[in-house]
């Protein structure tokens, strides 16, 4: 199934969260934002060109450095006749061709813009999922195109924004968050300015209709007051209400399937609520337990194992196959990818989604710069990790579930749900 930038939360559909993008340089002179001049762009170019070399563990085992250089003098060649936006892109562009998913260009959550609008490819094309306020009418509909780009021609532009050197689901899941970003869609062309976008759309009548839709500040993003396109699901309404130890951190049990659900959305701090989870376990005596992974971005590996994953190991009734399912994605990230992997090969788990993104061997170990002018911050891998476990390199699901647009309008949750019902065979 395709979870990409969407996540399950009993049954819910989610955000996963805000994405830099960038995208083919361009912009016209009309356009140009006058506070940063092509001066400063220039010398912001200069010091990636340099710096980024020097930090990163190693820079070119993917892209050479003569295409690198190229890469670099191409965007040069265009700085008096682009605006921030374009150059924003332009760099995000050539990060990528380093390959590796920690090697990106951002621009700060305090600057950055966003469309109140997330939506996910399914086979029959992006339809939108969530909305913010005022923008109910777009719910369930296709997106046909974006001011005067195509919805088939999205991947195109915005895929080369993503590391070159990963797995297939990943640029595919980095196309649908960048979709969302302002200055993504601005600098790629696809959108006229960041303040306003208009999207087309076609509901399952067959009708089409325009919406001018407002970008808003990216840090309001997390706190969007989101419509979702299903008010309820089923795996919501068998489940007892959520409990949240900890603000990514959350759980609860189905009685009906005698099962307890957490979700994990980063790495960092899990011993307190994950013991809050074990002591609710001990409690409920769960028949099984489902881990969703599904849109955890990462933060320290050691805090997964020694937090979640080896204590999970140790508890008899659950660490069995067919008891233990571990829920993954496209942007199932970093420290997340290795623990991912972890509970492939030290407990019982059946892995279920689909293939993560990001490699578990390749270079990693996020450290970051900031540059002087245009203050884009410049994501660099500093370690070599190596936790494949096949020589494909990818965490792939024991079970790839795949879901339909329809299903989600009707509240169905295929991933949760198959957990909930299945049987050793």
């Amino acid at each position: 199934m395709r979870l990409m930038g969407i996540i399950f939360r009993c049954g819910c559909v989610f955000l996963l969260g805000m994405a830099a993008v960038f995208v083919a340089a361009g912009g016209a002179d009309n356009n140009k934002q006058k506070n940063i001049t092509a001066a400063e762009m220039r010398e912001d170019l200069r010091y990636f060109a340099r710096e980024l070399p020097k930090r990163h563990k190693n820079a070119f085992h993917y892209t050479p450095e003569d295409r690198f250089r190229a890469a670099i003098d191409d965007l040069d060649a265009h700085l008096d006749t682009m605006d921030e936006d374009a150059f924003y892109v332009g760099l995000k562009r050539i990060a990528s061709l380093i390959g590796d998913a920690h090697t990106q260009v951002n621009i700060p959550v305090d600057a950055g813009r966003a469309y109140p609008i997330a939506m996910h490819h399914f086979e029959e094309g992006y339809r939108v999922l969530q909305v913010g306020p005022g923008l109910e009418r777009a719910l369930g509909t296709r997106v046909l195109k974006i001011g005067q780009t195509p919805a088939d021609s999205f991947f195109a532009i915005l895929s080369p924004l993503a590391a070159q050197n990963e797995n297939p689901t990943y640029a595919p899941a980095w196309v649908e968050q960048f979709l969302h970003n302002a200055q993504v869609l601005h600098g790629a062309g696809i959108t006229e300015n960041v303040q306003t976008a208009r999207f087309t759309f076609e509901d399952d009548a067959g009708q089409q209709f325009t919406l001018d839709v407002p970008s808003i500040p990216a840090a309001d993003n997390a706190t969007l007051n989101w419509v979702l396109m299903n008010k309820t699901t089923h795996v919501k309404e068998i489940s007892e209400p959520m409990r949240n130890p900890a603000p990514t951190f959350s759980y609860t049990y189905i009685p009906e399937a005698r099962t307890v659900y957490a979700e994990v959305r980063n790495m960092v701090d899990v011993s307190d609520p994950a013991k809050e989870l074990f002591g609710f376990i001990r409690e409920k005596q769960p028949d099984k337990l489902i881990i969703d992974l599904h849109r955890n971005g990462g933060g320290n590996y050691f805090h997964g194992l020694h937090g979640l994953i080896e204590p999970i190991a140790k508890l008899g009734s659950i660490n069995r196959k067919g008891h233990l399912f571990v829920i993954i994605g496209p942007l199932t990230g970093s420290a997340a990818i290795i623990n991912s992997s972890q509970f492939h090969t030290m407990t019982q788990a059946i892995l279920v989604g689909e293939a993560i993104g990001g490699k578990p061997t390749e270079y990693s170990e996020l450290e970051r710069m900031k540059l002087p002018h245009t203050g884009l911050v410049v994501g660099y891998s500093v370690k070599f990790y190596d936790f494949a476990f096949n020589k494909e390199n990818v965490v792939s699901p024991d079970f790839e579930i795949k879901a339909t647009g329809d299903e989600f309008k009707r509240g169905r949750s295929p991933v949760i749900e198959w957990c909930l019902a299945y049987k050793l065979p």
